[in-house]
């Protein structure tokens, strides 16, 4: 809802949302996350991404308790800045030139050639055709760790972490994982607070009309209030709970007697 009404709803073109993943080769997986965030600003500028955002993680997905996994979930909308307005920018980016600069930008920061295949994936969706596929990319970057533990050792049981001797201390590891903090999203470029009235000015959209995520979150509060069907209030106290006296069994239908 915060991409839709705030963009999809308020352009003359198509919004799509485009999910870019980066990861590092197995070497430069223990890099440090202030390092890695620069390359990905640096990286969004060469491509000539203007609005963004990026999550940085460093648990592989399906292997959440193996070593340091640095990598990057970054979305990307198809908007940038021309001539005091907003106009569509790209959202389907070749992947060759895309890995390309991508290890240009390892190479600048971290002194590494990367020679052959530089791991990178790319997909995108359109905010308004396509919600669900939306609402998948959203999840994916906004979710914990513990999801990913869920999934390998229980749903999907493509490892099992409770063999003997996988590891030394399993209960320490997952204790880890579960009160490791959470990255937090980051909102660059045009996305960002500190440039939220140079954007609504580049839509011509009054600032006050803005719904920033607060707003859904009063919402989706105030809506768990309500029936979905009617939009009534629900009650606070939908039952009553008491002792149970043994009185409350229904009666039993019982024919009248006929008489001879």
């Amino acid at each position: 809802m915060y991409l839709k009404n705030n963009f999809a709803m308020n352009l003359p073109f198509d919004s799509k949302l485009n999910q870019i993943v980066l990861t590092l080769p197995k070497e430069l997986h223990s890099t440090d996350k202030k390092v890695f965030s620069k390359m990905i600003k640096q990286f969004m500028k060469e491509m000539g991404i203007e609005a963004y955002g990026y999550v940085i993680q460093d648990r592989h997905s399906k292997d959440p308790l193996s070593k340091k996994y640095v990598h990057a979930h970054c979305l990307t909308l198809n908007v940038k800045e021309q001539d005091g307005y907003l106009i569509q920018n790209d959202y389907y980016f070749d992947l060759d030139d895309m890995r390309s600069i991508w290890k240009k930008v390892i190479r600048d920061n971290l002194d590494y050639e990367v020679s052959g295949y530089v791991n990178l994936y790319s997909e995108y969706a359109s905010i308004m055709s396509e919600p669900q596929k939306v609402r998948h990319i959203l999840r994916y970057v906004y979710r914990y760790s513990v999801e990913d533990l869920f999934n390998v050792q229980i749903r999907n049981k493509s490892i099992n972490y409770l063999e003997k001797g996988h590891f030394k201390n399993l209960k320490q590891e997952v204790y880890d994982l579960l009160n490791a903090k959470k990255s937090n999203f980051v909102w660059c470029g045009l996305l960002s607070s500190s440039k939220r009235k140079h954007l609504t000015s580049l839509m011509e959209m009054p600032q006050r009309f803005w719904q920033n995520l607060k707003y859904y979150e009063k919402e989706i509060e105030r809506r768990s209030k309500e029936c979905r069907d009617c939009g009534m209030q629900l009650e606070d106290k939908p039952f009553e709970v008491s002792k149970y006296n043994g009185d409350n069994e229904p009666e039993l239908f019982k024919p009248p007697k006929v008489s001879a």
